[in-house]
Order: C-alpha cells, then sequence, then structure tokens
C-alpha cells in the first residue's frame, strides 16, 4: 500500500481527534485525545529470510521501528488543525517546521514484543501533554505571530 493511500485514507476518516479523551477510528493509528491523551501505532518487523539469532532479532526491531515511525508520521500528518489546515499541508507551507516533528517522533515511547520465528511486534506511543508532547509542537505551528510594537 502507498503512503499517498494511506494518507488518503486517514482524511477519509474524518478528524484525527476529539474532545473529552475519546479514541477515534484512523486506520493508521489509536489517537486519545485529552490532557492524557496520545497517539499510537504498532507495527511487526521480521529479520531477513534464513536469518536467526540475536542479530535476526536485532534486525527485526529495526525493521518494526522504521515501520512504526512512518506510520506514526502518516498518522500525525492528517492532524487538522485548530484553523482547519491539516499539519500536512502547514508543513508544505512551512518546511521549517519539519525538525520539530522529527523530534516528537524521535521522542516516542517505545515497548517491544518478541514474537515466534525472531519477528519483533513495536509500539510507539506519543504523548499529547509535556514538553516532548504533540500539544506542545502544536501550539507552537499555531501560535499567533509577534505584534510589531
Amino acid at each position: 500500500m502507498s503512503w499517498k493511500l494511506l494518507i488518503a485514507l486517514a482524511l477519509a476518516a474524518g478528524p484525527a481527534s476529539t474532545a473529552g479523551g475519546q479514541a477515534t477510528g484512523s486506520p493508521l493509528a489509536e489517537i486519545v485525545s485529552g490532557p492524557s491523551g496520545y497517539v499510537r501505532v504498532t507495527e511487526i518487523g521480521r529479520p531477513p529470510l534464513g536469518m536467526t539469532g540475536a542479530r535476526a532479532k536485532a534486525i527485526a526491531r529495526d525493521n518494526a521501528k522504521a515501520r512504526a515511525r512512518e506510520k506514526l508520521l502518516k498518522a500525525l500528518l492528517a492532524f487538522t488543525l485548530a484553523d482547519g489546515r491539516r499539519l500536512e499541508h502547514v508543513l508544505k507551507e512551512k518546511p521549517e517546521l519539519r525538525a520539530g516533528l522529527r523530534s516528537v517522533i524521535n521522542s516516542a515511547a517505545a515497548s517491544d514484543v518478541g514474537l515466534d520465528g525472531d519477528a519483533v511486534e513495536l509500539t510507539l506511543i506519543v504523548r499529547m501533554a509535556g514538553e516532548t508532547g504533540l500539544s506542545s509542537y502544536l501550539e507552537g505551528i499555531q501560535a499567533p505571530p509577534p505584534r510589531a510594537p
């Protein structure tokens, strides 16, 4: 499935966040809004065919993490800001904001579970609140420009 199709599916799913701490049904991520909210994605990584052991497990984890980060990025790009614009459109207009989003994704908490055959299931969670949370990043984007004295 191409990334354009995944983004289209996310956009078709409607608003990416709801009020009152409710979860939304995004095809990309579990999204819970509110002060203790989060965005959670899970992916499975597999090692190259024929590879086994600790090295295979490490490669599977790296593969799962790369796929989960990509999925998380796609889910976050579908967020609708207070002014009605999607985050993906804002980043096209202001590419300098991409580093902040990269920082949010890189600060996601990761947990993994080993599966049969050296496969790994990895979950990334980005909290809404906190200094490295998604809300701080979104507030920085939506902050009005300073007024001239």
